[in-house]
């Protein structure tokens, strides 16, 4: 399997309806308040694993403001590491989070897309995922090779993975 233009207009078309049609209204509404707040970050736990809500519901607002405000203001490099400060946030929600505040420079890390990585030979570890910021700089590479953006990308991801 190889990750090009081709694969991802292919399985980025088949993702269907499994995007939430508010993604794109969440992230303009937290690049305005320059944070997450708990109607925020419940709505998008709830797109990325609804499991999550039970977890994410134990932050305080105050909490919530304060650590996004962070990892928003924070060096690319470790706004990641930041907002998994939050109770209920580990690295695969920790990317969505990002992923919904800045979709040009984040993506979704999860099980889905390193199954895919790891088919097309981009990743052979079976017992490990990539760090953060280097499944980011592999995705990135991808993207620009398929001329597609992050969020493209990943859909195309997902959806190989769900269909295979």
């Amino acid at each position: 399997m190889r990750i090009d233009g081709a694969f991802v207009d292919k399985w980025a078309a088949k993702y269907g309806d499994e995007e939430d049609a508010r993604l794109p209204e969440v992230g303009r509404k937290l690049r305005e308040m320059g944070c997450y707040n708990k109607a925020t970050l419940e709505e998008v736990g709830q797109w990325k694993s609804p499991r999550s809500r039970s977890y994410l519901e134990r932050n305080s607002e105050a909490d919530v403001k304060a650590i996004s405000t962070a990892a928003f203001n924070a060096p690319f490099a470790v706004q990641h590491r930041l907002i998994q400060a939050l109770h209920g946030v580990g690295s695969a929600m920790a990317s969505a989070l990002l992923m919904a505040w800045d979709p040009n420079t984040h993506t979704v890390i999860d099980v889905r897309a390193i199954e895919a990585l790891r088919e097309a030979g981009l990743w052979a570890d079976k017992k490990h995922w990539p760090g953060y910021i280097e499944y980011v700089g592999m995705c990135q590479r991808l993207a620009t090779d398929a001329e597609c953006d992050l969020r493209t990308l990943d859909r195309a991801l997902w959806a190989w993975s769900k269909h295979h």
